[in-house]
């Protein structure tokens, strides 16, 4: 945050305030998330407020997704790409990034630059939740569970890509089961989850939506308490179950 300033007010609009006669092709890596007891200020999900600005990109990576491959097309067009902020969850620096689905489900990803990722069911989905970045291991070990215990067929879409919006990408999968849990780390007043609900009851005003968030506090050290205040495997399956009674 305190790069703001230059990131806001110079990468994302100097090619728009001169013309197009200068050009910031700033590719930008940034820590987010929690759980791993670093406290207030270096567990926070502070993507939201850089979010909705004209002329900059947010990119949130997972482990179903190469980050190597985003990199590549990031770095190799850099001379004209928008600038660009590389959101990385810290839980996943120790994870290897692989396409390995749940028993009955396969990832397909959307051809976008930066693809949108579906975990697809054989059967028809009975809800589907849609996360991002560190989010995405947690949610499918809720859906796993959700169908060993509760058999319930739950559909996923991981987001890379949450600025610009791909909501075109989404919109037709979420139908696919008309019931939405959108989950997010960050505190959920005024989160990406919401602009997301806003978006898609736009366009579709009888898909049921539901959102999972952090608990709106100071995140603490302690393990015990800064697992109570983020969303969890737990809570996911929670809200899913009160989603589709």
């Amino acid at each position: 945050m305190l790069a703001s300033d230059q990131i806001i007010n110079h990468a994302a609009k100097f090619q728009y305030m001169y013309a197009d006669q200068v050009k910031t092709p700033l590719v930008l890596r940034t820590p987010m998330g929690g759980k791993r007891g670093y406290g207030p200020t270096h567990s926070q999900s502070l993507e939201k407020h850089l979010l909705g600005i004209p002329g900059m990109r947010v990119l949130a990576l997972h482990h179903r997704f190469d980050p190597a491959r985003v990199y590549e097309r990031l770095l190799g067009d850099a001379v004209s790409t928008l600038p660009t902020i590389v959101i990385e969850n810290k839980l996943l620096y120790g994870e290897k990034a692989s396409s390995d689905a749940l028993e009955g489900y396969r990832w397909f990803q959307s051809d976008h630059e930066f693809p949108v990722s579906y975990m697809h069911a054989e059967a028809r989905p009975d809800a589907t939740i849609v996360c991002y970045g560190g989010m995405l291991p947690d949610v499918e070990k809720a859906v796993e569970r959700l169908f060993m215990e509760h058999e319930l067929v739950v559909e996923i879409v991981c987001l890379m890509q949450l600025y610009p919006l791909q909501k075109m990408a989404i919109l037709p999968v979420v139908q696919r089961s008309g019931k939405v849990l959108l989950v997010e780390e960050g505190h959920g007043f005024c989160g990406f989850t919401a602009e997301l609900m806003a978006s898609l009851y736009e366009m579709d005003n009888t898909l049921a939506m539901q959102r999972v968030y952090s608990h709106p506090q100071h995140i603490p050290s302690a393990k015990p308490l800064e697992l109570l205040v983020l969303p969890s495997t737990d809570r996911v399956v929670a809200a899913t179950l009160e989603l589709v009674q």
